[in-house]
């Protein structure tokens, strides 16, 4: 590849990373949600490292770092809302928001 063509690679790159960074605002399933959103954030990386953008590069890989984070947090209590439905077949698959708890000192 001449560097035209590398050029134009990393433009393309740049813009796909950037439509699955919006694409990941329409998801409804949150695991979904943060891959997507850490491809478009690695893809956005990547062509901020090609350009020399390094605004663009910082605030991707902390995207990154923090999809990373969430998304390992969240297979982690879907992997333990798996094994509770199989113990317990009355517990939802779906890990389900906790009811606040009240205060001890009423």
């Amino acid at each position: 590849m001449n560097p035209e063509q590398l050029n134009i690679f990393f433009e393309v790159l740049g813009y796909v990373g950037m439509g699955l960074v919006l694409l990941a605002f329409l998801m409804k399933n949150m695991i979904w949600l943060r891959i997507i959103n850490l491809t478009g954030s690695i893809l956005c990386g990547i062509y901020g490292l090609w350009t020399k953008t390094y605004p663009t590069l910082i605030l991707n890989a902390g995207l990154a770092t923090i999809n990373i984070v969430m998304l390992t947090r969240s297979l982690i209590v879907w992997r333990m809302a798996q094994v509770a439905k199989k113990h317990d077949p009355s517990v939802p698959f779906e890990p389900v928001e906790l009811p606040k708890e009240e205060d001890s000192n009423e």
